[in-house]
């Protein structure tokens, strides 16, 4: 008689307690919470402009280079108060250009490019131009967009899809090319609301 009472009371209650209760809660909530997070920055929101600074009403965003470097002017602007020059009025020899790099987005299913420039020259194609481009971010041109030497002295739009770029970082380049050559031969241009929009 005494020896048959204890031995089936211990076995039963150990193993089922720690199995069943705090090892399947936490798990369970904590695991979906950060997968959600991580994919929804890289999609760009409809309409996205990526270019900052694209109609010049304040200083920054752009990179102006050569020995003519363009400047923020008054003088002519499409929207606002200020435009772009490249190029200069006199004297120049050789380029002015201004770019700014932006990265598109690899889910952006279009990008389209858009800008007005305003064009002044009395020179020939042979020795100036006003041009944009796409160029890396070296400086290399990947892509010529335009290049035309006119004094239609209004404002012109220009648009170019830019969607093959997709996933890629690259220069929004704007040129002006003059060999003025010490004669009263001038070639600039204004640009003003630059944009590129994806989608």
């Amino acid at each position: 008689s005494p020896t048959s009472t204890p031995a089936p009371s211990p076995t039963a209650f150990p193993p089922p307690t720690p199995t069943f209760g705090p090892t399947q809660t936490p798990t369970a909530p904590v695991t979906p919470t950060p997968t959600t997070i991580s994919t929804t920055p890289p999609t760009p929101v409809p309409g996205t402009n990526l270019v900052q600074n694209g109609g010049f009403e304040s200083s920054g965003s752009w990179v102006y280079s050569a020995t003519y470097a363009p400047k923020r002017s008054q003088t002519e602007a499409h929207s606002g108060s200020y435009s772009l020059e490249v190029g200069n009025k006199s004297g120049q020899q050789g380029d002015s250009t201004a770019y700014q790099l932006v990265s598109i987005p690899s889910s952006a299913h279009k990008a389209s490019l858009s800008f007005y420039y305003w064009p002044a020259s009395n020179d020939s194609s042979t020795y100036a131009w006003q041009e944009a481009d796409i160029v890396d971010s070296n400086g290399n041109v990947l892509q010529q967009l335009f290049q035309s030497t006119t004094n239609d002295q209004v404002w012109i739009q220009m648009t170019f899809d830019l969607s093959a770029y997709a996933g890629q970082t690259i220069g929004i380049q704007l040129l002006d090319h003059e060999e003025s050559n010490g004669g009263a031969y001038f070639t600039y241009m204004y640009v003003d609301d630059v944009a590129l929009n994806v989608s």
